[in-house]
């Protein structure tokens, strides 16, 4: 079978390097580029990330591109206290020597999509802007994409220190137009959302099964671990959630997940509600809307899915 061809739209963030290793050690992805987004930090640092990742797992060949530095209608504001000053604190990498493409992020996209032969997944693991500001753009490049498969949501108010998103989910919330638009495509959105991602988490006893068994990448994602928990421990946690790899993870191991499509809306007027997603969940309502909604998944196979692609670089 073809490998499938996905874009990875990301804002490096620890949970984002992890994608990234399962995406790009995949032999059943053909990851055609790395966009960035100011999410966790801005632009500029998320962007240095990727290129950090890139350059680690041999994968210059990909493309890294950077694409919005502020949401649709707000400030940027990044979390330094969630993932560090850099947005990847805890190893020590070595700064790039790889730059990034000299092109616009919409420019990139639209050419891949005209391009591709067949159809294009977008992997969404951070805030949404890119994707709502190519559609906006091109409109008709829709039908060349396959699926949106977001990291980002919860059917559910959340409350954690130390974020600043009032009890929505962070990603959405940093740019809750942009998610409006795009749950609202002609194309499948899946959500894979806090109340799913929650579910991945991985436990101190495992971060040394990272660093003993996946080689020079599992070590960084030991370390990379190790910080992030530190928030974690925080809201009470007993272990760390691997939130941007699940998108990653659906794309390569569908039957891993257990998937219901309902509507999804993004609130984006509310004073008390701005970034909130609603998923319908009214049994006898038929779905209006190419939304899905991610339920669960087998932890232990998504554990060992991402140390088998850790170890792989080595």
């Amino acid at each position: 079978m073809s490998k499938i061809p996905v874009i990875i739209d990301c804002d490096p963030g620890h949970d984002d390097f992890i994608a990234l290793a399962l995406a790009l050690a995949s032999d059943k992805l053909d990851v055609k580029g790395i966009v960035t987004v100011a999410g966790n930090q801005t632009l500029e640092k998320v962007t240095v990330n990727a290129l950090k990742a890139v350059e680690l797992m041999g994968r210059t060949d990909v493309p890294v591109v950077a694409g919005s530095a502020k949401p649709m209608r707000k400030a940027h504001v990044p979390v330094p206290q969630v993932h560090g000053e850099s947005g990847l604190d805890g190893p020590s990498l070595p700064d790039p020597t790889t730059q990034v493409l000299d092109k616009n992020f919409v420019d990139f996209y639209a050419d891949i999509l005209r391009e591709s032969s067949e159809k294009v997944t977008i992997l969404a693991v951070g805030p949404l802007t890119n994707i709502a500001t190519l559609f906006y753009c091109h409109p008709e490049l829709v039908e060349k994409v396959a699926a949106i498969n977001v990291m980002g949501g919860a059917n559910r108010a959340v409350d954690f220190k130390d974020y600043p998103c009032k009890g929505a989910e962070f990603n959405i919330w940093q740019d809750a137009e942009s998610a409006h638009y795009v749950f609202d495509l002609d194309v499948p959105v899946t959500m894979f959302g806090l109340d799913m991602t929650y579910q991945t988490c991985v436990t101190p006893a495992e971060f040394e099964r990272f660093a003993a068994e996946g080689g020079k990448v599992g070590k960084v994602v030991s370390q990379l671990l190790t910080f992030f928990y530190r928030c974690q421990e925080k809201n009470g946690m007993k272990a760390c959630p691997i939130h941007d790899a699940c998108p990653v993870a659906y794309t390569i191991a569908p039957e891993m997940f257990q998937v219901e499509h309902r509507d999804i809306t993004v609130e984006y007027e509310g004073e008390h509600t701005y970034g909130f997603t609603y998923v319908d969940m009214r049994v006898y309502k038929e779905p209006g809307k190419k939304n899905y909604w991610c339920v669960s998944t087998d932890r232990d196979a998504f554990v060992e899915m991402l140390i088998k692609a850790c170890k792989s670089y080595d």
